[in-house]
């Protein structure tokens, strides 16, 4: 039964790395055996704890620990150093450097486990209590316009009274397209507090994959018409996973409408899908200028303060929460930019392998 929580281990030592990966089978793991290659692993695998081993040739694990803790994509990064030396001076060196925990060797599995777990946690605070306070700074730039659409034409229709329906159907307009805006910012913001602190309830089911794709692009036909651009699909019905089914609409709906949005008119968005063995791929395509490459690396993220007008519009938070569900299927979502086309990539698995798990355990244990 896989967790989606990553785990990097770093050691020189092949031994030492069969242990822990054998130890922490249930979580994604990944491994490196020098400190080069931890780095640039981590800044694309993002794992949520790194098992640093302190002593290796070349760059040793205090120097890996201080890069860590300069990049901006591994803030809440947990970093558990690893070595035979149980000194004090060593231990005050690696917290010094920015580790928040030491273990010696040879491991105490329990103990091991019970620290993972802790870390798990408090990682998973520390990215709520943060997503809060980028959430109420959000708020205090870029709610105005919203509840600016909202109030100026409610005290226009309460104070003119001779207004003609034409032009009060164009502020009840404007007053819908605002209230829409805060109710996408206020949704997405409370679904990724659930996601994150691991309080979502997931219902999986076993359903035809394909079902949930057709009705997320029924939903976004609409905006794909005004734009004229046209979604094709090629979907091998039925594909049976388990999965939540109205989550996965939603995963879907996000990237279809994103694709839509930045897509030429009068072009193609294009969705197909490859089936394994343990696993359903499938792509969405789009023919367009491609993704800023200053947003590209933040794309999944939470908040981007040189974005904050997508974000405001609820679409940014949308690829965000998008993401957070995919995960939480033990699945992945990836995107590339291409010539004039970029394309979303999205795994899920089958089976998740955590389908009747409360949903407190799927995130924490």
């Amino acid at each position: 039964m896989k967790s989606h929580h990553k785990i990097l281990i770093v050691d020189d030592n092949p031994t030492n790395v069969e242990i822990l990966e054998e130890i922490l089978e249930e979580y994604d793991l990944r491994s490196a055996s020098n400190g080069e290659d931890a780095l640039e692993i981590a800044k694309t695998y993002l794992p949520d704890i790194i098992l640093l081993d302190i002593m290796m040739p070349g760059m040793d694990g205090y120097e890996v620990c201080r890069q860590i803790r300069g990049l901006q994509g591994l803030r809440y990064t947990k970093v558990i150093m690893v070595s035979a030396k149980a000194m004090l001076s060593e231990r005050l060196q690696g917290y010094e450097v920015g580790a928040d925990d030491y273990i010696t060797k040879p491991f105490d599995e329990e103990l091991l486990a019970a620290k993972i777990r802790v870390y798990l946690r408090l990682k998973s605070v520390e990215e709520v209590d943060k997503l809060k306070g980028d959430f109420l700074m959000l708020m205090s730039h870029e709610a105005y316009t919203p509840l600016t659409s909202i109030i100026w034409p409610v005290e226009t229709l309460i104070e003119d009274k001779d207004i003609d329906e034409a032009e009060r159907q164009k502020w009840l307009r404007m007053i819908h397209d605002g209230a829409k805006r805060l109710n996408s910012l206020f949704d997405n913001v409370i679904m990724l507090c659930a996601l994150k602190s691991g309080k979502f309830d997931f219902h999986f089911e076993n359903a035809d994959l394909c079902s949930a794709i057709r009705d997320a692009r029924e939903r976004v036909m609409g905006l794909a018409n005004d734009k004229k651009i046209s979604v094709s699909t090629d979907l091998p019905s039925p594909t049976i996973c388990r999965h939540d089914r109205k989550q996965i609409t939603r995963v879907f709906e996000t990237i279809l409408d994103n694709a839509i949005r930045h897509g030429h008119a009068e072009t193609d968005v294009v969705v197909a899908m490859h089936e394994t063995d343990d696993a359903v791929n499938v792509s969405i395509q789009n023919s367009g200028k491609g993704i800023d490459p200053d947003y590209f690396p933040h794309i999944f993220n939470e908040f981007s303060e040189t974005h904050m007008k997508i974000h405001a519009e609820g679409r940014g938070l949308s690829l965000a929460v998008a993401y957070q569900l995919i995960i939480s299927h033990n699945g992945g979502i990836n995107v590339e930019n291409q010539e004039f086309k970029t394309i979303f990539s999205v795994v899920i698995p089958k089976d998740p392998g955590h389908a009747d798990m409360p949903a407190e355990s799927m995130f924490l244990d």
